[in-house]
């Protein structure tokens, strides 16, 4: 078991680690929160298709709505791409 653990921290230390190394670089070529943007729809549609792969039935319409409702105006502007700063 503590094997388990200690491979799990290791796993996430390395992507964690990697998340930052590659704002770092991409940020050189691409605007901050373009490069955000993409990030957060390539884990969304990574984390949609690996559920659906699983057998989860896909939203239906209304909470399609829902969501677009909610990501188009509840949250716009309040992500504040601090983490998407990184400066050399």
């Amino acid at each position: 078991m503590k094997l388990k653990i200690w491979a799990a921290l290791l796993v996430v230390y390395i992507f964690w680690g990697s998340t930052y190394l590659a704002i770092r670089y991409a940020v050189e070529t691409i605007p901050p929160f373009l490069m955000a943007g993409t990030r957060f729809l390539v884990a969304g549609f990574l984390l949609y298709g690996w559920r659906r792969l699983v057998g989860d039935t896909g939203p239906t319409r209304k909470q399609w709505g829902a969501a677009g409702e909610y990501a188009g105006n509840g949250r716009r502007g309040q992500y504040s791409g601090i983490s998407s700063r990184a400066e050399p």
